[in-house]
């Protein structure tokens, strides 16, 4: 068998407090329409657990999917950036909910919304050596955690979750190709600071930063549309495919204008998108396997489907990557 990658099995956690549009409008100016005709979400969940936590319970429910269980996984890697800890890492916490004495090299990484796409790209590569068979790749977040609940323009976009997938071994290739990049956000259009105390042994203290998530709306859409429509369009030239044979395209929920923007712009018909920002919210890292596990639940999709996977987000960061299912 060649060392290629697949997908065996998604699975996903979004376990909380259902928040609706309704219950925001209890504590600060907005409205159901106001949230939903800006931007498509109608509630989101505020988790009961961490990022770990929310890790490990999608990453169990791939691994079910994929009928195999944490002893046969060689690696884990969790994109995320709402980890509980500065370190340990959030793959490792995953690891040890597993109560096992299974040993595999975890890692996370921090790309915020496109963190899945690469987290997916690296487990391909991975796969490529030869040294490793099955990789649980997981995108988590508790976004609840970092929001300023009385900003309308940030907190009303956030949800909480996580989605997982387990890579295992391919005769041909199924994920790829990608094109992953960054360009410096000289003006911090999105960001989270990681707030310090005071340093004793400066004698110009640094200035104060705001802890919650800021981002200035219209510069990340002009962004995401821009980006995502060219990383489509490098990934097909890579795969010397058409737009016609993909057959799914599963955006970063972040907005529905968004995603409705790109597809109507480069012609891609409503049926071949998915969205479930409606329920979820953005939710960064985890918004595109949740997806994939809702599709699969849902059995739309079929073997042999061509899914293009689309992240986009703080960085400015994007990453689009062809799945063949």
């Amino acid at each position: 068998m060649s060392n290629y990658g697949r997908i065996l099995g998604v699975g996903k956690c979004v376990d909380g407090v259902v928040v609706h549009n309704n219950d925001l409008s209890t504590i600060m100016e907005t409205s159901d329409e106001w949230i939903s005709q800006r931007t498509g979400i109608r509630e989101r969940v505020v988790a009961y657990d961490d990022a770990a936590m929310l890790a490990y319970k999608a990453a169990d429910a791939a691994l079910t999917k994929a009928k195999l269980t944490i002893e046969d996984i060689n690696m884990i890697i969790v994109a995320t950036i709402t980890s509980e800890y500065v370190m340990p890492t959030t793959s490792g916490a995953v690891l040890k909910l597993f109560e096992t004495d299974h040993q595999c090299p975890c890692f996370d990484i921090n790309v915020a919304c496109s963190g899945f796409v690469y987290g997916l790209d690296i487990a391909e590569k991975m796969m490529a050596s030869g040294e490793y068979t099955n990789i649980l790749v997981i995108g988590s977040e508790t976004l609840s955690r970092v929001l300023d609940w009385s900003d309308r323009a940030t907190a009303v976009l956030f949800g909480d979750g996580a989605g997982a997938a387990v890579i295992g071994k391919s005769d041909h290739r199924q994920i790829g190709p990608s094109h992953l990049s960054t360009k410096r956000d000289a003006n911090e259009s999105l960001l989270l600071y990681n707030v310090h105390d005071p340093l004793p042994f400066l004698d110009e203290q640094p200035p104060e930063k705001q802890q919650y998530v800021r981002m200035a709306g219209q510069e990340v859409f002009k962004f995401a549309v821009k980006t995502t429509q060219e990383a489509i369009e490098i990934v097909l030239d890579k795969a010397n495919l058409a737009m016609e044979d993909i057959d799914h395209f599963v955006f970063h929920q972040a907005n529905e204008r968004i995603v409705n923007y790109v597809a109507k712009r480069m012609g891609i018909p409503e049926t071949k998108v998915f969205l479930n920002m409606n329920k979820y919210g953005n939710t960064s890292a985890a918004s595109i396997p949740i997806a994939l596990c809702e599709m699969d639940e849902a059995e739309i999709l079929k073997p042999g489907d061509r899914i293009m996977l689309v992240g986009f987000g703080a960085g400015l960061s994007w990453g689009t990557i062809l799945v063949e299912w």
